[in-house]
């Protein structure tokens, strides 16, 4: 019975870690892969990071907040994620806000 609890915890686990998202760039990834990529955004949201990011290019998790519908809860959610064209490596939830 301790065995079947653990693989079906172990099952649980598994499948959590396969659904998470993943790091994407907002500056060059297209609507369908930024809703793809980040948890919590869906394809409208998505395409208002994009048209936004486009017109103006992201630098930092924080010019998201200025995308209708984002909120800092969202941001914070998905920070982890992101990517803009001036980092070699997601944003890390440590960066200061500016």
């Amino acid at each position: 019975m301790r065995s079947s609890a653990a693989l079906l915890i172990l099952s649980l686990l598994s499948v959590g870690a396969l659904s998470h998202a993943s790091p994407v760039n907002v500056n060059l990834s297209t609507p369908d892969d930024i809703a793809k990529a980040l948890e919590g955004v869906d394809l409208p949201m998505a395409n208002r990071i994009s048209v936004y990011c486009a017109l103006k290019k992201c630098m930092k998790p924080e010019d998201l907040l200025n995308v209708e519908g984002m909120n800092p809860s969202l941001l914070q959610h998905i920070r982890p994620d992101l990517f803009f064209d001036n980092q070699q490596e997601p944003a890390s939830s440590n960066d200061e806000c500016s």
